[in-house]
């Protein structure tokens, strides 16, 4: 049966008149304000193509990414470097459809890292070149030096750091799960960036100077920026033209059957300082909740300083992350805010309307394996981690995560199957313990949610939530 043609006795489909082509989007504000940005509220903001079939998959944003130098001094000059992951420069992203704010995430460059460590895959390193996903690959190419490096005597002084950014693989409506919308039937959409303060996405390649050019311990701080310039999107534009699928919206349309697209919503909720003894609650109301997510960061993890854990690795001037990771190095490498820490974090249990879930709480091993789960990556062989979670001690200093899936693991991610709390508030919590002796945690907790977008005749747009 191994040459029984596949083929045989089945329908033969063709799709006519089909074409496709990418379109490149200029921001419609100003990119002098993604230059030399020095504080939060700079953002990019893109109108995508009206009365178009657009593949929402496909939306990437291109940039030329650098940072300035640290102050100038006796002790030399440190290099700004970019935490890991090119997203993480992004602190919010809201989508508007028809005029209507469809999607609103706040605190995204962390989320966007849970959801980058735990999809890496084997290959993706391969397909995020310009992603960042390397924070220590650096080369001056004028002499060759690694300039991503942990010495803190060494003299950075070159040149800054710079390199082609890609923000990609968005979360929310712009994932694509569903990735087809016509701009035609819901009207105009507006993709707003909002971009993160230096303090959070940068760290210095060297320890401070014990005083700046101006005698001021903190001069390296006030100096650090960066700029995006040459700030272009592309998406890809598809045209149906077999008097067939334009034909059969509008008469959809015109029977009250709205053209419906279904995507993640996330919501967050954070503490004030603990030791990691707490209970997180949110209230939600939802047709469908899909999972829980919390996790532990630095009470400083705004402020501006070197690679945290530096005496971990050493003072290597040459390696890249992925290599000391191979080394069995334990390492965030990011900066200091998006580092997850759970280290001490001695039990952890999720409850939904008070019901346990699960019905005893979990030590931090099994905290790991049931994220492996709750992300569907448990028992196969086609997607990985990111390669600096390269051993328990590891995830539980660096990159801690808790999480509680409420939906069916299903391929089809078009259904809805999360818990069902419409008309009612549901409320979720997540109760730890900690052997802790300070208060220098912020507990976060994201929820995240399946909404439906529904467009009706007149651009008429109504969200499901």
């Amino acid at each position: 049966m191994g040459d029984y043609p596949q083929n045989l006795g089945k329908r033969i489909k063709t799709l006519n008149n089909f074409s496709a082509n990418t379109i490149k989007l200029t921001p419609s504000n100003s990119q002098t304000e993604t230059q030399n940005i020095k504080s939060s509220g700079a953002r990019l903001e893109f109108t995508l193509p009206p009365n178009s079939l657009l593949d929402l998959s496909t939306f990437s944003v291109f940039s030329d990414y650098s940072t300035v130098r640290g102050s100038t001094d006796a002790d030399g000059d440190s290099r700004f470097i970019l935490a890991r992951y090119a997203n993480s420069l992004i602190s919010r992203l809201t989508v508007e459809v028809g005029g209507q704010v469809v999607s609103d995430i706040s605190e995204y460059g962390r989320l966007n890292s849970i959801f980058m460590d735990y999809q890496f895959g084997i290959e993706g390193g391969s397909k995020k070149l310009c992603q960042n996903i390397d924070p220590l690959k650096r080369v001056n190419k004028a002499d060759g030096a690694n300039l991503g490096v942990i010495a803190t005597t060494q003299n950075n002084a070159a040149a800054s750091d710079a390199q082609k950014l890609v923000f990609d693989q968005f979360l929310g409506i712009m994932s694509g799960h569903v990735s087809h919308i016509d701009t035609g039937i819901v009207g105009n959409i507006k993709v707003t960036i909002y971009l993160e303060q230096p303090s959070k996405v940068l760290f210095k390649s060297g320890a401070f100077n014990a005083a700046g050019a101006s005698g001021n311990v903190d001069a390296d701080v006030a100096l650090a920026e960066y700029s995006l310039e040459n700030v272009y999107a592309t998406i890809r534009k598809i045209s149906i033209d077999d008097g067939i699928y334009y034909q059969s919206v509008s008469t959809a349309l015109s029977s009250g059957i709205p053209f419906a697209i279904k995507y993640n919503d996330f919501s967050e909720s954070k503490s004030g300082s603990t030791n990691g003894n707490i209970t997180v609650r949110a209230e939600v109301m939802s047709n469908s909740v899909d999972m829980v997510l919390l996790s532990f960061y630095p009470q400083d993890g705004h402020v501006l300083d070197g690679l945290p854990d530096e005496a971990q690795i050493g003072a290597v001037k040459t390696k890249t992350a992925k290599e000391l990771a191979s080394e069995g190095k334990v390492n965030c490498f990011t900066s200091n805010y998006y580092k997850r820490v759970g280290t001490d974090i001695t039990s952890t249990q999720f409850f939904l309307n008070n019901e346990p879930i699960p019905l005893n709480a979990m030590k931090n091993e099994q905290v790991f394996k049931q994220s492996l789960i709750d992300f569907n990556i448990h028992d196969d062989t086609d997607n990985g981690i990111y390669y600096g979670i390269n051993s328990l001690d590891s995830w539980n200093d660096n990159y801690w995560l808790a999480t509680c899936s409420l939906s069916a693991l299903v391929e089809d991610s078009s259904w809805k199957s999360g818990f069902n709390c419409t008309g009612v508030n549901a409320t979720l919590s997540a109760t730890t313990t900690s052997s802790h002796g300070n208060a220098d945690y912020i507990a976060q907790m994201y929820v995240m949610t399946s909404r439906e977008l529904q467009a009706f005749a007149g651009r008429q747009i109504n969200i499901v939530r």
